[in-house]
């Protein structure tokens, strides 16, 4: 095995996560630090020594106690509080994932985040990822998942080449209920593993590693590795690999996720749906999966930004298939609309439907646009055709509500035109029951 992929394997075989505040009398950043004194340096060697050594045997609490005091002997070193933060992490996660110690978690992060006051470049730390990866993983303990996504962003930067990264970012996803993205983060951590030739060890570890059970759960994740299986034992090419990955991704599944995974009904749009198996450039998903996060996020100003910077990276690539456009496009356009920009919303949700005409929330938005800038004939037209395109009992229903409750279609919600829309519907819900 060579070093770069057993390097990689002991940051998955051994991270667990990591927790708060740091040792007793550390306040994340606030902690006072002076200059230490001639016979605290003398210390502050044997003391960090003497931590690594009880981390070697994987003794973490007594390892907190020697980086703590190392801490105090040296309250200036960058590493000392890194090592203390990397104890506090493992001991956070000695149990196994599933009963990582939150409390542990916050005082890995404040440690951590000591280190980085102390060397906001990373210059003088032994291991800048393991410091990022902790912290990401720390988050995670303490259910805070955009933090964590953003230290992942700065592991992948600090290590190029580094497959897990994206494996840790596809588990995140899954927690928050967005399996497709989840999936475009496993394929770009297997796109990484292959350019190192490490491919069978990462796929291997996802298998065999009770870590990523969760994660190989789902469908969509045991085809991807199957395919790519297929392309390690010869037996078909990386592109027949891609294409049957997008095979699998109708239209339909791609859209599967807009009821359950929305985070309220009003921003509907807001699922991730796309499954992003074609981004061969991978400016185009980063900015993709940007942009999705900050739409979710109610960061309309900043979505839009992403998605515009995705559609100028695929101008000439061709990259995005019809599924992924259109959500793309139904989130910019609602973007637009939420930000007062409506003509800008309603060229971007055309560009949305007729990306893909089966798109039933994009027929919404488009409906909602219309409605406000008067255009009432329009509005209806996209109405009845997000009713139409209605793939379940669940969205239809969905979509009823919100036809009865958005403000924008209260001009013309009592008219005789309005209710042959939505009586059939109502009917077809009844029904239904």
């Amino acid at each position: 095995m060579n070093r770069a992929l057993f390097s990689i394997l002991v940051v998955a075989l051994c991270a667990r996560a990591a927790p708060p505040a740091a040792a007793a009398g550390l306040k994340s950043k606030g902690k006072n630090l002076q200059a230490p004194r001639a016979a605290s340096v003398e210390r502050f060697q044997p003391l960090l020594k003497k931590g690594l050594e009880q981390m070697s045997s994987q003794d973490y609490s007594a390892a907190i106690t020697s980086f703590d005091r190392a801490t105090q002997a040296n309250s200036g070193s960058a590493e000392a509080f890194f090592r203390l933060g990397d104890a506090y992490y493992h001991r956070a996660f000695e149990r196994g994932t599933a009963q990582a110690d939150p409390n542990d978690a916050g005082q890995a992060v404040a440690a951590f985040e000591t280190a980085l006051v102390l060397d906001p470049g990373l210059r003088n730390l032994s291991d800048p990822y393991m410091l990022h990866h902790g912290m990401a993983m720390s988050f995670v303990a303490m259910r805070k998942y955009d933090e964590a996504l953003g230290e992942l962003r700065k592991a992948m930067a600090v290590s190029p080449g580094n497959p897990m990264p994206a494996v840790y970012a596809a588990q995140i996803r899954l927690k928050m209920n967005d399996p497709a993205l989840s999936t475009a983060n496993l394929q770009l951590s297997i796109q990484r593993a292959r350019k190192l030739n490490s491919y069978p060890a990462l796929a291997r570890l996802l298998k065999t590693d009770n870590n990523f059970s969760d994660l190989m759960s789902v469908p969509q994740n045991r085809a991807l590795l199957e395919e790519y299986d297929d392309v390690q034992g010869g037996r078909i090419s990386e592109e027949q690999a891609r294409d049957r990955v997008q095979e699998d991704a109708t239209p339909r599944d791609a859209l599967r996720d807009s009821v359950a995974n929305a985070p309220t009904l009003a921003s509907q749009s807001g699922s991730y749906r796309g499954f992003a198996s074609r981004d061969r450039d991978p400016s185009i998903l980063e900015h993709l999966n940007k942009g999705h996060e900050e739409f979710r996020y109610g960061h309309h100003q900043n979505a839009i930004t992403e998605y515009r910077a995705a559609l100028d990276a695929d101008q000439y690539r061709g990259s995005l298939d019809s599924a992924q456009k259109s959500l793309l496009f139904e989130n910019l356009g609602t973007s637009y609309r939420l930000l007062g920009q409506i003509e800008e919303a309603v060229g971007t949700l055309e560009s949305a439907v007729k990306a893909l005409p089966q798109n039933s929330s994009a027929y919404y938005q488009l409906a909602l646009a219309y409605a406000g800038t008067g255009r009432a004939q329009k509005a209806l037209s996209a109405l009845d055709n997000a009713f139409r395109n209605a793939r379940n009992v669940g969205e239809l229903r969905k979509t009823l509500l919100l036809a009865k409750t958005d403000v924008e279609f209260d001009a013309f919600r009592s008219s005789p035109a309005f209710q042959r829309i939505l009586m059939p519907n109502q009917d077809r819900v009844r029904a239904a029951r």
